[in-house]
């Protein structure tokens, strides 16, 4: 995998198309917000919203509790994070391949209807095994994330797979070039930071620069085990 090649196609690809890479991100995040704030304001207006205090070290703390809505939001906005980020990966391959598919919801939310077990039960395990990595050791959680974190773009590719074999597919994937990818990553915390310093302003082109780059990385590892 050349990281400098694949990082400079990625500077020439998102040249012109920031907003289309942007889009389904702030379009889904903001419905997330709207389905959250909707639970707290609907639990807030049947009064199951209470604000109590408890004691921490012998200082009160005040605390919210919150009703059932808001814990039904919550859990259909990770439901959406955890379909779309799958959605998202097969979004960018299909850009990378040459493929501009104008984002609509109606799209998204048919893919969802099709295959939110799959994404869903997916992200758990990832969460978990990384998790699980980093309880053990650092080094271990550090393998965990960087040999599961393309398991999105094996489910887009290949939606019909079990879970296990996403797992599988994605651990196999990048079997040898975990270092490769960790590398790739690092290489970003200079503009992370630069990010930092302009407010986040500089986001606007460094999320499609970072989010394409991965994807092809992806393309790149997916040609070296073939």
């Amino acid at each position: 995998m050349d990281r400098v090649t694949i990082k400079n196609k990625a500077k020439e690809m998102i040249r012109g198309n920031k907003w289309y890479i942007w889009k389904p991100v702030v379009i889904i995040t903001l419905l997330s917000i709207v389905l959250s704030a909707c639970g707290v304001a609907i639990d807030a207006l049947l009064g199951f919203v209470k604000e109590t205090t408890t004691e921490i070290m012998g200082t009160k703390v005040p605390l919210q509790t919150t009703g059932p809505f808001t814990s039904i939001m919550s859990f259909i906005a990770s439901l959406l994070e955890a379909t779309f980020t799958v959605w998202y990966s097969k979004y960018l391959l299909d850009f990378t391949r040459g493929v501009k598919n104008e984002f609509k919801l109606g799209n998204y939310f048919e893919f969802l209807k099709k295959h939110w077990v799959i994404c869903f039960v997916a992200s758990l395990l990832v969460g978990l095994n990384i998790a699980i990595g980093f309880v053990l050791l650092i080094i271990p959680g550090i393998m965990a994330t960087y040999g599961l974190m393309l398991y999105s773009y094996v489910i887009a590719d290949e939606p019909t797979l079990r879970v296990t074999d996403v797992l599988r597919k994605a651990w196999e994937l990048t079997k040898g070039h975990k270092m490769e990818l960790f590398i790739l990553m690092l290489s970003f915390i200079g503009w992370e930071f630069v990010a930092g310093l302009t407010l986040g302003i500089l986001y606007i082109w460094l999320m499609p620069y970072m989010m394409v780059t991965i994807t092809l990385a992806y393309e790149a590892l997916k040609g070296t085990t073939k």
